[in-house]
């Protein structure tokens, strides 16, 4: 099919115009994500390994801190220094005060560090009961001329070898080598004594990772260059590199044939007198740059992915577009062939879906127009027909009254001609009272006219209950008059008389107070009938917010609607009452949208 081929390269064409506006796209954003999330990621490494470095250099700080502190309290210990100074030369004596007040120190150290080795170098040979004090004057002069600058500090000899007997075989052992002075400081500054510590290196080395199953470098030296601990085997190259002058905290090594990330940090101790010691880190480029890799991976398998999630789906949003717009055709050539009850239904909200709405706004248009076509001529011949009938009723609207008053008025001569002069003022009062009934040419009337037409309505309802009912009218001379909606007081006054009075026993009075204040013109229409009890007046005053037209209290309720209609929410009604004593029913008509009838600017209220 023609249409149907067109529709099919719309198809193809859609694919190859949206393509590129995809592929471009995830392309740059993957690009994008591989630079920056790359880069990142090899600052997050870098700064991984220098947190790993600098955790490793405060382990080391915290284990020489422990060495130095056990030495400080042996070194400050005031029995040390007098079993040092002690000039008794009696063996019992030195004995115990060496079991009693000497091991009890020695023994403290060797219980927070069970592998330290320790010896105190004196020139005092009476000191004879343990191996800890070693008397040679000569070993004493030599550590004694090495402290002589470190007096209130640390002297780190740095790494030495001693052999250690284990499982009654001697080890060879290195040990970190730290000197002590002891000085009775009271009376001289001269050492008296040295202490010497050996610590033990594994200590140090538990904090490093294997270099044989890790690729990373690590070297502790002093400030002498000398090697303390490594994972590896420690080469001239390696402590060269450890002892470079970094102008950065990071940069790149060559070691080994491999490229190095290497950091250099200081381990330095006024308190233990460490200064010039270096803890170098050095980092295979492969494990810093391997987290970019896995990400360059993972953004091209990502990349790939969305491309191939988005052809179908550009395939099928094509598919949606097309299928709905060959539907459409399909309704358009059915349209042709003269079927405009059609109807079509397109899913979605979009553009397509849209003119579908609109297809399915001109089918109707056509078909109402057919319509209002065919029917044109016979609403002409009703229109001609209602046209018709208004003029007669309004002929006989004229006519009926005239025979009406004509009538009542030859009633009223003949009354007058039999002396019955009462009667006929009734049906004088009457035929006035309906004249003004049927006079619909204004809405609104003024309060005078509006009084004149209760008092006349009155004469009559007082000769129907032969004076049993009252009516007092209270309005004040000031009150401007008003103009307010025709035959509003009429029901008011009726319902007081046919639902108040009328079953009441003995006479009855209604009150008719109009005044008005600064906002509103009130009126006050109050009985003394039978009332009426609380749930009928609840009914009664939510009845007022309806709007039917049938069913009980419509005079209220056609009031209480005329109102809203007239001045909206401005104006109010509400009825109060009690059983047996009485009805009050209160209007609240806003002044400023009343207006004064031009002829009379106060209201006469005299009969």
């Amino acid at each position: 099919m023609r249409s149907g081929k067109k529709i099919f390269k719309l198809r193809y064409k859609l694919v190859l115009f949206y393509l590129p506006f995809i592929l471009i796209p995830i392309l740059v954003l993957s690009l994008y994500l591989t630079i920056v999330v790359g880069r990142s990621s090899i600052e997050q490494s870098i700064q991984i390994y220098r947190q790993s470095t600098n955790q490793l250099r405060q382990n080391i700080l915290n284990e020489l801190d422990e060495y130095y502190s056990i030495g400080y309290d042996i070194a400050r210990d005031t029995n040390i220094i007098e079993y040092l100074s002690e000039t008794n030369k009696k063996d019992v004596y030195l004995y115990n005060f060496y079991a009693e007040r000497i091991q009890t120190v020695i023994s403290k150290a060797r219980y927070r560090k069970p592998d330290i080795q320790l010896h105190i170098y004196t020139p005092n040979q009476n000191l004879k009961f343990s191996g800890l004090f070693i008397r040679n004057e000569a070993l004493f002069k030599a550590k004694q001329t090495a402290v002589k600058d470190y007096m209130s500090s640390v002297f780190w000899e740095g790494v030495v070898q001693e052999n250690v007997l284990e499982n009654n075989t001697q080890v060879a052992r290195k040990y970190l080598s730290l000197l002590i002075p002891i000085a009775e400081y009271k009376l001289s500054s001269e050492p008296i004594g040295v202490l010497e510590i050996h610590a033990n290196l594994a200590d140090f080395e538990h904090y490093l990772v294997n270099g044989e199953e890790e690729e990373n470098v690590v070297l502790l030296t002093d400030e002498r260059s000398q090697p303390i601990i490594s994972n590896v085997t420690v080469t001239d190259e390696l402590i060269k590199i450890a002892q470079m002058d970094l102008p950065e905290n990071e940069k790149y090594v060559l070691y080994n044939g491999k490229q190095y990330l290497i950091t250099i940090d200081t381990v330095e101790s006024s308190k233990m007198g460490l200064s010039g010691w270096k803890l170098c880190n050095l980092i295979p480029l492969d494990y810093v740059y391997q987290n970019q890799r896995y990400i360059q991976q993972a953004n091209l398998i990502i990349c790939i992915a969305c491309i191939i999630l988005a052809l179908p789906l550009l395939i099928l949003f094509s598919h949606t577009i097309t299928k709905r717009l060959e539907y459409l055709a399909d309704r358009m050539n059915d349209i042709r062939h003269g079927e405009y009850a059609v109807s079509v239904t397109v899913p979605g909200n979009d553009e397509v879906a849209w003119l579908g709405r609109r297809f399915n706004h001109m089918l109707e248009e056509l078909d109402l127009l057919t319509k209002q076509t065919v029917e044109a001529k016979l609403k002409e011949e009703q229109l001609d027909n209602a046209q018709k009938e208004a003029q007669l009723l309004a002929l006989q609207r004229q006519i009926n009254p005239h025979y009406l008053f004509n009538t009542m008025e030859s009633i009223r001569m003949s009354l007058i001609l039999k002396g019955d002069t009462q009667t006929a003022e009734l049906i004088q009062i009457f035929a006035e009272s309906y004249r003004e009934m049927i006079d619909g040419t204004e809405k609104t009337i003024s309060l005078n006219k509006e009084i004149t037409f209760i008092r006349r309505y009155f004469i009559i309802q007082q000769f129907r209950f032969e004076g049993k009912i009252h009516l007092k009218i209270d309005i004040s001379d000031e009150l401007p008059n008003y103009r307010i909606p025709k035959f509003l007081l009429q029901p008011l006054i009726e319902n007081a008389v046919y639902h108040g009075l009328e079953l009441k026993e003995g006479e009855g009075s209604i009150l008719l107070s109009i005044y008005s204040d600064v906002s509103y013109l009130h009126i006050d229409v109050s009985d003394d009938g039978i009332g009426m009890g609380e749930a009928e007046l609840n009914e009664l005053n939510a009845s007022l917010g309806s709007n039917e037209e049938t069913g009980k209290n419509t005079a209220l309720r056609n009031i209480a609607r005329r109102l809203r209609l007239m001045y909206g929410a401005d104006a109010t009604m509400m009825i109060q009452s009690e059983q047996d004593k009485g009805t009050r029913l209160f209007l609240s008509l806003p002044v400023r949208q009343l207006e004064v009838a031009p002829d009379v600017q106060s209201i006469d209220f005299r009969g």
